[in-house]
């Protein structure tokens, strides 16, 4: 009974240790992101666009992360077209599927490759969380970075023209209650 209890355990750790060593290592860094809503009237609650809450807003950013053309400004700021097996697999398309452009084919499986690598999600009504991975933590926090970054670049870019879209209301709005008053005080004179 000692024997086979002694090979029984010894078979389960030399998996374990096989399995624990064939495994490639995988590491992740995470950024949450805080976004805060933009108040176009001090001290007010109220939003530019009514029945629009920042719930949906940070869903259309964390869709926005995950999106192709994200993704390809993504791949376009770092060094993954250097990756061996990336490239090996671009050839071994290029060869199954000579009919496309090989342009296509490259943008199309770095975006593949991105989205294995890359997740978010929504943590709060104003945070989003991402995550990337990579082989070493340095990649996986790069990634992390970059993704932050250009999210964060966005978000400030989507307040710029809804701060924008509010001046150019209230600028048109100013004019057309002068108009009116000088129409007003107009008719007041003629009366």
């Amino acid at each position: 009974h000692k024997l086979i209890i002694f090979c029984v355990i010894t078979a389960c750790l030399i998996t374990g240790l096989l399995v624990a060593l064939l495994t490639p290592e995988k590491y992740e860094s995470m950024a949450t992101v805080l976004i805060q809503e933009t108040d176009l009237l001090s001290g007010s609650q109220l939003r530019f666009v009514p029945n629009y809450p920042q719930r949906e807003e940070l869903e259309m950013l964390r869709r926005r992360i995950s999106s192709h053309e994200f993704l390809v400004r993504l791949v376009d700021s770092l060094s993954i077209k250097n990756n061996p097996k990336l490239a090996a697999l671009i050839q071994q398309t290029r060869y199954e599927h000579p009919g496309i452009e090989p342009q296509i084919i490259a943008e199309q499986k770095y975006v593949e490759h991105l989205r294995r690598l890359i997740s978010a999600r929504l943590v709060s009504y104003n945070m989003i969380e991402i995550k990337a991975s990579g082989p070493t933590a340095h990649e996986a926090y790069l990634l992390a970075r970059a993704v932050t970054k250009m999210a964060i670049e966005e978000s400030m870019q989507n307040q710029e023209k809804t701060i924008s879209a509010a001046s150019t209301f209230s600028t048109q709005q100013v004019e057309l209650y002068k108009k009116n008053l000088a129409e007003a005080e107009n008719r007041l004179f003629a009366f």
